[in-house]
């Protein structure tokens, strides 16, 4: 029994070095729990929290790309300024 706790607590300090924000705080929370909280992150802790993550990383990257396109729209918004100016000096 004592065996399985200390593998399941090395699998979980794994998973704290590798994980996003949301695994490593549950994994960390576990670690500090004890044995029981080590077993339910393992159970099912782990998955709650790499969804989260997960989630956050597509909510990051979708407004990565509206920034991306909001940027271009005024970049091409500048050049279009450039070239009505140039006309009005003709």
């Amino acid at each position: 029994m004592q065996e399985r706790a200390e593998v399941n607590r090395v699998r979980v300090m794994m998973v704290l070095g590798a994980g996003g924000p949301e695994v490593k705080r549950a994994a960390q929370t576990a670690l500090d729990a004890g044995d029981t909280a080590i077993e339910q992150f393992l159970a099912t802790g782990y998955l709650e929290a790499a969804k989260k993550d997960a989630e956050a990383r597509e909510k990051f990257l979708a407004d990565e790309e509206a920034r991306q396109k909001a940027a271009d729209a005024l970049s091409e918004l500048a050049k279009k300024s450039v070239r009505a100016n140039e006309a009005r000096r003709c």
